[in-house]
């Protein structure tokens, strides 16, 4: 297993991945993850292109089997997202000066549906945040809330630090109307975390390892 960056080439099999964690119209709760939206080829390869994405690459099928997507600020203000921020209903006091800032989203991050991959998830969360806040004050991300809730997503981003900040009213195909929230992590909330000695956790510390030796192997591939 490796990570490293994507490239055009992975578009197809980022695709694939996704399209197999995509949750049926008669899902009732999303502890295990998911999506309830399908991603189109332009969509990635834009990514690709204009913002960071990682893929996590079983050397064995020489193929991607995961992948975390990053958007810096810069592409943050060109993209739909960014305009929906006028509909959320923020619910902390410091989300202005939040959305003043250097801030980046955590767009996706999708692990096929197979025990050896899921453990990976948590190294490709943490890779992607060291790469977004070595650039930025703080990284935001959405996640489905009501009528159901991503606990994966969830339990992912309040171990890097996440709180929730809003909610937005959002309109699908099939489900009808549901609601998404919006979670912020801040930097220095992060660094402690993760960085000082005295506040890592055990798991904090075998998940770096765990990346460590991930861009070890990439580097010599």
């Amino acid at each position: 297993m490796r990570l490293r960056f994507a490239t055009e080439d992975d578009v197809e099999q980022m695709l694939s991945i996704k399209s197999q964690l995509i949750l049926p119209a008669t899902a009732t709760d999303m502890n295990r993850g998911g999506f309830i939206e399908e991603s189109n080829r332009e969509e990635y390869l834009f990514f690709i292109q204009q913002a960071y994405v990682l893929v996590l690459e079983d050397l064995r099928l020489n193929a991607p089997v995961g992948f975390t997507i990053g958007i810096p600020n810069e592409t943050l203000h060109r993209t739909p997202l960014w305009d929906m921020r006028k509909s959320v209903q923020w619910n902390d006091p410091t989300a202005e000066k939040i959305l003043e800032s250097k801030v980046s989203y955590c767009e996706q991050i999708a692990v096929l549906p197979s025990k050896a991959y899921k453990l990976y998830a948590p190294a490709l969360a943490l890779a992607m945040a060291k790469i977004l806040f070595d650039q930025h004050q703080f990284i935001l991300a959405g996640l489905v809330h009501k009528p159901m809730e991503n606990l994966a997503s969830k339990s992912l981003l309040e171990w890097l630090g996440g709180r929730k900040i809003g909610e937005i009213e959002q309109e699908h195909s099939s489900m009808g109307q549901f609601s998404r929230a919006i979670y912020c992590i801040e930097e220095s909330i992060f660094r402690l975390k993760f960085e000082d000695p005295g506040q890592r956790s055990r798991l904090a510390v075998k998940v770096q390892h765990m990346i460590d030796n991930l861009t070890q192997k990439s580097e010599k591939g």
